[in-house]
């Protein structure tokens, strides 16, 4: 088995795993085999060289009723992602961080500017990306465009402009029959 070197992934961990077995599982995936023992795990395993993944904390954590913003759910999400950001960066510095955007935006266009601002303000300087969950369907880019314009606005207000944090979308799309 040959790996890509080329290829990347995006692997979503679940904020309510174990921050340390998150840490050996980024080892796992990141350390060359002379490195760790979970990098020669790895290459003992028929994966000679490391995987570049990045690690999305969380997918529609935001989540409530309808979708729409709730502020414990909030906090208890920034909580859990820096212990996660913590243990990772003690061993694998290298790591990169793809935060849970705001899911289904459109329907709570106040709760996404809040979650935004929420996600910048605690784990901005550790931030790659900011996932988005446009829920394609055959929407036009021109109905989600305000969203990401949005997101980057928050941002930007927050952290300044340059902060370097991109978007990333991470829904499965649909596309409309013919």
């Amino acid at each position: 088995y040959e790996n890509n070197p080329d290829a990347k992934f995006s692997i979503i961990v679940d904020i309510d795993d174990d921050p340390q077995i998150l840490a050996d599982f980024a080892c796992f995936l990141k350390d060359e085999k002379t490195e760790s023992e979970w990098g020669a795990l790895r290459a003992e395993l028929g994966i000679e060289k490391p995987i570049d993944a990045y690690f999305e904390l969380g997918n529609e954590r935001d989540e409530s009723p309808g979708w729409k913003f709730n502020q414990k759910q909030m906090e208890y999400y920034m909580e859990r992602a820096r212990k996660i950001i913590d243990a990772v960066d003690a061993v694998c510095p290298e790591m990169k961080y793809i935060a849970c955007g705001k899911t289904a935006m459109w329907n709570d266009p106040e709760g996404t500017v809040k979650w935004t601002r929420g996600l910048a303000e605690a784990l901005g300087k550790d931030m790659d990306y900011v996932s988005m969950h446009p829920y394609y369907s055959g929407y036009e880019l021109s109905l989600v465009e305000p969203y990401f314009k949005m997101e980057m606005d928050v941002l930007d207000e927050v952290l300044g402009e340059g902060h370097g944090i991109k978007l990333y979308i991470t829904e499965h799309a649909k596309w409309p029959a013919l």
